[in-house]
Parts: C-alpha cells; structure tokens; sequence
C-alpha cells in the first residue's frame, strides 16, 4: 500500500445514472459501471407509504406471529431487501425497476414492532421467535416459511418480468 498526496485536489463529480449501468466517460471511453449501493438508496424507499398502508387494513390490527394487538402494523420486508439486491439480474434493472421490485406486495406482511425487531434482516427461515416473547409456533412457522415461499417467486417473477427486454 502507498500514499500519493496531490497538490491540487482534483474535481470529483457523485452521480448516479438512472437507466444504464455500464456507460463510457472520458476522452479515452473508459467503460464504467454505475454500482451504486442499492441497498442503502431502497432503503429509503422501501417498504413504500402504500405497502405501510397495506399491512394496515381497517379494524383490529394484531401480530400474526404472537397475537399482540397494536395500534399499527409495521411492513415488513418477507425476503429481506438485502438479499433482493443481491438477486440474479437485479443490478441490470433502473432504480424506478429496482424500486418496483423492492415494493412487491407479495413480499410485505404486517408484524407488530417488538416482532420485527426481533426478526430484523433475517429470513424466515433463520429467525427462531423473540428473545421475550418465545418461539414460534409450529404452526405459525409453517405459514410464515410458505409466505416466504410465495415471496421469493413473486421477487424472482417481478425481476425477470422487467428483463424480458432487456
């Protein structure tokens, strides 16, 4: 590893480029790629107001996983959002794509606070319960493992849908 100091500071120019990743800059054509940090920028926009919004229907709203009543639901992402950006062929989608994918209703389910912050980031498959509230149900566990079934086809089917032209 070495150090070069400059004496002018260079410009740098930050942007982000919508619709294509790979593009030519530079006299030279240099081909780059527009990597970006996915995660970070979906984060933002992910779960979106009208997935928040359809967790929550009208009346009683209560945790599915441990039957706690709240005032609100939280949307929770069934395939967690990081490992839909690091699905085959999601890099090659626009963030306007990637943003549609990340909303996927079939991807959203409705858990009280306490329970997605236990479940964070994890798949389904990985969270054993909450660390008060107790194990999952086997019951519960089966529903929960076919709702991430249905998920992760319905992410899978959205991605490939928005390649066909691509």
């Amino acid at each position: 590893m070495f150090k070069i100091e400059l004496s002018d500071k260079p410009t740098i120019y930050n942007f982000q480029v919508e619709d294509f990743h790979t593009y030519h800059v530079g006299k030279s054509g240099v081909l780059v790629h527009n990597a970006g940090d996915a995660y970070k920028q979906l984060r933002k926009v992910s779960p979106s107001k009208e997935m928040k919004d359809a967790v929550n229907p009208e009346g009683k709203k209560v945790d599915p996983v441990y039957g706690y009543e709240v005032d609100r639901l939280e949307a929770d992402h069934i395939m967690p959002l990081k490992e839909i950006t690091e699905q085959p062929g999601f890099s090659d989608l626009s963030f306007a794509e990637q943003k549609a994918v990340a909303n996927t209703p079939e991807n959203f389910m409705g858990l009280g606070r306490s329970t997605n912050a236990s479940k964070g980031a994890k798949p389904i498959g990985e969270w054993s319960g909450h660390s008060k509230l107790g194990p999952i149900s086997e019951d519960i566990q089966q529903q929960l493992l076919q709702k991430d079934q249905n998920a992760r086809k319905a992410i899978s089917k959205a991605i490939s849908e928005r390649l066909g032209g691509k």
